[in-house]
């Protein structure tokens, strides 16, 4: 992907791993219909489960290898 293409979810921004995680609305109106917290803060960490958060990852379609 070159760096000037669109944000695949919102269309409004340049998509980069940045503003997937932290600036994209429509990534986290997404979040907070799957988890129910828009922005996890680090001690909500250790309460999720990772592979719900890989859910949340694939549901989003992005490409996940482990």
């Amino acid at each position: 992907m070159s760096s000037d293409e669109m944000c695949r979810f919102c269309e409004l921004k340049p998509e980069s791993p940045v503003h997937i995680i932290l600036e994209c609305d429509e990534v986290t109106r997404r979040k907070l219909a799957h988890s129910g917290l828009m922005q996890p803060k680090q001690s909500h960490m250790k309460t999720i489960n990772p592979s719900s958060i890989l859910d949340f990852i694939r549901a989003l379609g992005l490409n996940v290898a482990i």
